[in-house]
């Protein structure tokens, strides 16, 4: 048996769609060549669905098979049936995907805003739109869709797997450190050495701790204090003590004081530090710092520059 394509009873939808992708990635094993297959329409499709398979054909939602949703007892998608085929219903990295199918296939409301632009815009009304304008071309509109899929799919398994490994075994390899600051301990703070971009966003995520503060070091030296938006920690008294020091580094004879460096933006006596009060973060470079210069500061001497900061 090589699968060599998948019908559908009638023009591609966000269910379709989904459980295409969910097939394509995960039952190459059980269906040897679906993930090269060609999706075609066919409403007129008589086969019973071993039949078909039999013959290279995967039937998706038509057939009355185990992927037809029609024959239920309960109300389900195509989508849910093929996890459950395929046995990857516990992969938290597509829960988003079968609920999407699920709210757009069940209440029409694949994307719930009303404002016009965002219903415009949105997946459902993208596919709508690619229906009409390629007269329902299954094969195209899955090329077009897929990567879509793909790229959510890939970003959550990220958030997923990926992540709290990379920081499982930063924290084992010491190359990371969290603590608590503030009067009363509230302030949530995790320092981290990574050249990973997306890691500052999980560290500030329910998934990733929620961290209030977070410190990346990438290889290069350059460090980046990015902060939670919701609890938008005062970082005024945290960029003076890190300039101070900066210049106190540099050169000891300057005389100056925290207080007198807590500019936001730019200060030209430490260029290299930018107080950016629009996403509260103190970016030494950002994640691309080209010829910006690396801070001096040593990873291990963040932790004290906070607690000064917090603890007072």
């Amino acid at each position: 048996m090589n699968i060599s394509r998948i019908i559908l009873p009638t023009r591609t939808q966000p269910d379709t769609l989904v459980a295409i992708f969910l097939l394509q990635q995960f039952g190459q094993e059980k269906y040897p060549g679906i993930k090269d297959a060609s999706v075609v329409v066919d409403n007129q499709e008589s086969r019973e669905f071993s039949q078909a398979l039999a013959e290279g054909d995967l039937l998706l939602d038509v057939g009355g098979g185990p992927l037809d949703h029609h024959n239920q007892e309960k109300q389900i998608t195509a989508s849910r049936l093929v996890v459950r085929d395929l046995e990857v219903e516990k992969d938290r990295s597509i829960q988003y995907l079968l609920g999407y199918a699920e709210r757009d296939d069940f209440y029409g409301k694949g994307t719930v805003s009303k404002d016009p632009l965002d219903r415009a815009f949105g997946l459902s009304g993208m596919i709508a739109n690619l229906n009409r304008v390629h007269n329902g071309d299954a094969q195209k509109i899955t090329n077009i869709i897929i990567p879509l899929l793909f790229a959510h799919y890939e970003e959550n398994r990220r958030r997923f797997e990926d992540m709290p490994r990379e920081v499982d075994q930063a924290f084992k390899e010491k190359r990371a450190y969290a603590f608590r600051s503030g009067k009363d301990s509230d302030i949530k703070v995790v320092a981290i050495q990574s050249d990973n971009a997306s890691l500052a966003g999980y560290l500030r995520s329910g998934l990733g701790g929620k961290h209030d503060i977070v410190i990346q070091q990438l290889g290069s030296g350059h460090t980046n204090i990015l902060t939670n938006q919701k609890t938008r920690v005062d970082l005024s008294k945290l960029i003076g003590l890190i300039r101070y020091v900066e210049i106190k580094l540099a050169d000891p004879t300057i005389s100056l004081t925290p207080t007198d460096l807590q500019t936001e933006g730019n200060d030209e006596r430490v260029p290299h530090w930018y107080y950016d009060p629009a996403t509260n973060s103190l970016l030494n470079g950002g994640v691309h710092p080209g010829d910006t210069q690396p801070s001096i500061v040593a990873f291990r001497d963040f932790k004290d520059l906070v607690e000064k900061a917090y603890n007072i």
